[in-house]
């Protein structure tokens, strides 16, 4: 019975996964975000990641508090003291999630990336070409 019902998660989640890719719906988005974190699949994070910095996700507030808040669930992003997303230091990180940030930088807003509210973007860009400091390219992270 143990093998069914892990199959039939795994089915869940893939079936979630697949609709997630496919739908611009800010409202199902909000829901399939949500089941996904919910379903705490690892799977999830990169199919969110992928999705990050599309419009349909920032140009919601709703959708993109619920594409950071299945991210923080599963412990890759958390909230500063004013309220606002960003991802942990890559050294608080699982390898495949830094992995996953790094293979994925150009679809990250970079904003969630800086380690502080107050810490300003340097002038220098890191290794991807962003105009400002990835702390997934250095190691002070």
């Amino acid at each position: 019975m143990a093998a069914v019902d892990h199959l039939h998660e795994i089915t869940l989640v893939d079936a979630l996964v697949d609709a997630f890719g496919r739908t611009d719906d800010p409202p199902r988005l909000v829901m399939l975000a949500d089941a996904l974190s919910v379903a705490q699949d690892r799977r999830a994070i990169v199919a969110l990641l992928r999705r990050l910095n599309e419009r349909v996700v920032q140009r919601n507030e709703a959708v993109e508090a619920s594409f950071c808040a299945a991210l923080a669930s599963f412990g890759v992003m958390d909230r500063t003291a004013a309220g606002h997303f960003r991802f942990l230091p890559k050294h608080r990180l699982a390898a495949d999630v830094v992995a996953a940030v790094t293979d994925l930088d150009t679809r990250i807003p970079l904003r969630y990336l800086m380690l502080t509210d107050d810490q300003p973007a340097p002038s220098s860009p890191c290794r991807h070409g962003k105009h400002g400091e990835c702390p997934y390219c250095h190691e002070h992270a």
